[in-house]
C-alpha cells in the first residue's frame, strides 16, 4: 500500500514537473505576409523566453483586415502598412494606444535567373520577359508600393500585360521561384541567402511601415503586450535586421 502511494506521489510530481516547463498560455497573432520569415524566427525565441505559446495567421494585410472585421479570433494584428492598423482603430476593433511601428519594409526585383544586379529596369520591357509578378495593391502594402514604384519610373503602363498578380507577397515571391514568372517585384524580407536581387531605391515609392496593435476584444491584453515589447527588444531588432525590416536601411 505504501508503495503504490509512494508511486501515485511521484507520477504526480513528474506530471506536475512536466505541466510547468509546458508553455501557460497562448497568443495567436494576425500577419501580414511579408513578416513570414521573420515572425517565425520571433516566435520561437519569444516562446523560448516567456514559456508563451504563439501562433500566427499569415495572409495581406488588406485581407487580414476584413477577417478582424468579420469577428476573427486574434490577438494582435501586425500589418504591412499602419493605414490598415489605424482603420481598425477608428472602428474600435484595435487600440489605439497600443500601435506602434517596429520595422520597415523594403522592394526589391527578384530575378532568380540571372545573377548579376540590374540597374536599368528596362529589362522588364524585353520581349523575353513574359511575367511579372506584383501583388495585389488593392489587398497587399507591398504590391501597392510595386505599383508607385513603376509608375515612377514610367514603365507601369507599359508591363501591365505581363503582370501577374499574387494574392498577397509571399505567393508573388512563390510565383518567381517556381518559374511562373521571370521577374517580381516581392519583400525584402522574403528572401533567402541564394537569391538573386536587385535593390530599389525606397526613395521611389512610399514607406512600408511594419505596424502592429492589439485587437479590442481580444482576452489575452496582457500577454499580447509582452509580446509587442518583446519586437522592441534588441534581440528582436536583430532578427529584424537579418531580415531586411530593420527601421535603418541597409546600405
Amino acid at each position: 500500500m505504501i508503495y503504490r502511494l509512494s508511486a501515485f506521489l511521484m507520477c504526480f510530481f513528474l506530471l506536475t514537473a512536466c505541466q510547468t516547463e509546458m508553455p501557460s498560455k497562448t497568443l495567436t497573432v494576425a500577419a501580414a505576409s511579408s513578416l513570414n520569415n521573420a515572425f517565425n524566427e520571433l516566435g520561437q525565441a519569444f516562446e523560448k523566453e516567456s514559456n508563451i505559446t504563439i501562433h500566427f495567421s499569415y495572409a495581406s494585410s488588406g485581407q487580414l483586415t476584413q477577417q478582424i472585421k468579420q469577428g476573427a479570433p486574434f490577438d494582435v494584428f501586425a500589418s504591412a502598412e499602419i493605414f490598415y492598423l489605424k482603420d481598425l482603430a477608428e472602428s474600435g476593433f484595435v487600440d489605439h494606444n497600443t500601435i506602434s511601428t517596429f520595422g520597415e519594409g523594403r522592394l526589391v526585383l527578384y530575378h532568380p535567373d540571372q545573377p548579376n544586379s540590374i540597374e536599368d529596369f528596362n529589362v522588364l520591357l524585353d520581349n523575353n520577359v513574359h511575367h511579372i509578378a506584383i501583388a495585389n495593391p488593392e489587398f497587399a502594402p507591398y504590391g501597392k508600393a510595386a505599383t508607385e514604384f513603376l509608375k515612377e519610373i514610367n514603365l507601369y503602363e507599359q508591363i501591365q500585360e505581363k503582370v501577374v498578380w499574387g494574392e498577397n507577397i509571399r505567393q508573388t515571391y512563390q510565383y518567381v521561384k517556381t518559374g511562373n514568372a521571370s521577374f517580381g517585384i516581392v519583400a525584402s524580407s522574403l528572401l533567402n541567402e541564394n537569391d538573386h536581387y536587385s535593390k530599389i531605391d525606397s526613395k521611389l515609392y512610399n514607406p512600408i511601415e511594419q505596424s502592429i496593435g492589439v485587437i479590442s476584444s481580444s482576452p489575452n491584453k496582457e500577454v499580447a503586450t509582452k509580446w509587442l515589447n518583446f519586437l522592441k527588444s534588441k534581440q528582436a531588432q536583430d532578427i529584424l535586421e537579418k531580415y531586411r525590416l530593420g527601421l535603418k536601411e541597409e546600405s
